[in-house]
């Protein structure tokens, strides 16, 4: 059965997809139409391979099922095109007219069990996603399984995330065509998302997630939204600004980092319904073997000495679910076995954007601090800086902890939505 198909592509999803070139890049603003570029190159490898084998890799397979599977199912329906989804193998299956081939969905998490097949092609989804080492070793991985077809070819589609290996490659040593796509160039989108995404950036994140330019942030201060100016307010005029006294709220709020040699709880009051956070106080442990008992349990009876009759609600370091302090219970377990309530995701979110919504609340001064009280915190919001790649620089030992604790909360209450791409309103046959 021939199908033919006219599709209201835009113009950078219609360049990448046609272009065979063996290296090429898509770097695109949110809601740009990377996702589905990536569907629409994968026709076309279809139509131009006896029998294309793709292989398309994603950060985590997380993202593969939440999006990019999707993405495919849905466009392949609209196109009426049948296809066989097996879902244990992560693979969809093509076989009508002019379309033949596999697209195999593959995690880039752990680069090193990428083995055991020769792909005809492959696409990275979201690639300035992945750390770097992990980049570098995804790319000489999928080197190597490129053994499927004479020609091969590697496509990438991405955001800006500063200057990784998207900039490395294709920017700087020019291995193959850069295609820029800004948020405003899809016109498919809904009249109020870009100002949706415009309401929530700041200047650096509209270059970076609107504009699609890649941003130098080596050496920028990571919390450049910080300004004593504008985000220290003391407990007292916090009190008196919004007519409440912090001693008779309830609930009090904890972010928490487990490092062994500072560990930091930063207290804070959150008011939702002013979209606000309040930092009143924090406790550091700055030094393990503080006494017999595991560092968590120590920080756990300090906090229950000095708010006894709180409510209190933890959002820690995810991976403390796995850290143990002793040699029964995770971190995490030993809070909640304390009694507090304890929020936190599967696993951490990207530094990046735990730095987003840090600076975007930061920036707003809807997050205040009572930098008297909080000295720590203070200090990281305004020494931390970011290494070349926009990941917080680490080497100073004496920072980041405070700050990492006090926006866990921050990302895991306010996060800064990495808006999806939105499909296109028609599809003709």
């Amino acid at each position: 059965m021939q199908i033919n198909a006219h599709i209201p592509v835009l113009k950078h999803q219609s360049e990448f997809a046609n272009s065979f070139e063996k290296f090429q890049c898509l770097v695109g603003g949110f809601g740009s139409g990377k996702s589905q570029a990536d569907v629409f190159r994968s026709m076309q490898l279809m139509k131009i391979r006896d029998k294309a084998l793709i292989a398309l890799y994603a950060p985590t397979y997380r993202d593969l099922i939440d999006t990019n599977i999707p993405d495919f199912e849905e466009i392949l329906s609209k196109y009426r095109i049948k296809y066989q989804y097996k879902v244990s193998e992560r693979k969809i299956i093509v076989n009508q007219g002019c379309f033949t081939g596999e697209i195999w969905f593959r995690s880039a998490d752990k680069p090193s069990g990428i083995v055991g097949y020769d792909a005809t092609d492959s696409i990275i989804d979201e690639y300035d996603i992945l750390p770097p080492h992990k980049q570098r070793e995804l790319w000489i991985k999928m080197l190597g399984r490129m053994r499927g077809a004479e020609n091969s070819t590697i496509a990438v589609s991405t955001t800006a995330e500063g200057f990784r290996e998207t900039y490395e490659l294709f920017e700087k040593k020019k291995i193959g065509p850069l295609i820029r796509a800004k948020t405003t160039d899809n016109t498919f989108l809904p009249d109020d998302y870009i100002e949706t995404l415009y309401s929530q950036y700041d200047a650096q994140l509209v270059k970076q997630y609107i504009n699609a330019e890649f941003v130098n942030v080596n050496g920028m201060q990571a919390y450049y939204g910080f300004s004593r100016d504008v985000n220290h307010l003391s407990n007292a005029d916090f009190e008196t600004r919004y007519a409440v006294k912090i001693d008779k709220i309830k609930t009090y709020c904890i972010g928490m980092d487990f490092n062994v040699h500072k560990m930091c709880a930063e207290v804070f009051v959150n008011m939702p319904e002013l979209n606000r956070m309040h930092f009143i106080n924090e406790i550091i442990l700055k030094h393990p073997g503080h006494s017999d008992k595991p560092q968590t349990e120590v920080m756990c009876d300090i906090i229950r000495d000095m708010y006894p009759d709180k409510n209190i609600r933890i959002y820690p370091d995810a991976s403390g679910k796995h850290r143990e302090t002793s040699a029964i219970n995770s971190d995490i377990a030993i809070l909640e076995k304390a009694g507090f309530q304890v929020y936190a995701n599967k696993a951490n979110p990207a530094v990046r954007d735990r730095l987003n919504s840090a600076n975007t609340m930061l920036g707003k001064g809807t997050v205040t601090i009572d930098t008297d009280l909080c000295p720590d915190i203070t200090a990281d919001f305004e020494k931390c800086q970011r290494d070349k790649y926009g990941d917080i620089d680490k080497s100073d030992e004496t920072l980041t902890h405070s700050s990492d604790a006090g926006t866990y909360p921050i990302v895991y209450l306010y996060p800064v939505e990495r808006k999806r791409s939105v499909t296109v309103k028609e599809w003709r046959l």
